[in-house]
């Protein structure tokens, strides 16, 4: 998790202000971290693929919210 919050800080940081990269060990290439689904593979920056939803402590009105947020995203993918 912290390489993830460092890359993000870094990608918004021009070059010469990061104050830390984490680098290959051996070939002191930069690396870039990406954080990915276990299950698929697929790259959790895509958007389009992942949504956050309800959990299952989820109170009324936050449930409330998520279903709006999902009609509101089927209806986008109906019109585009």
């Amino acid at each position: 998790m912290i390489v993830a919050l460092a890359a993000w800080g870094n990608q918004h940081l021009p070059p010469e202000e990061r104050t830390m990269i984490l680098v290959d060990a051996q070939t002191g290439e930069e690396a870039e971290p990406v954080v990915v689904d276990r299950h698929t593979g697929r790259d959790l920056d895509d958007s389009e693929a992942f949504v956050f939803t309800a959990g299952p402590a989820a109170g009324p009105a936050m449930r409330a919210r998520y279903a709006e947020l999902e009609r509101r995203r089927r209806e986008a993918g109906a019109e585009g």
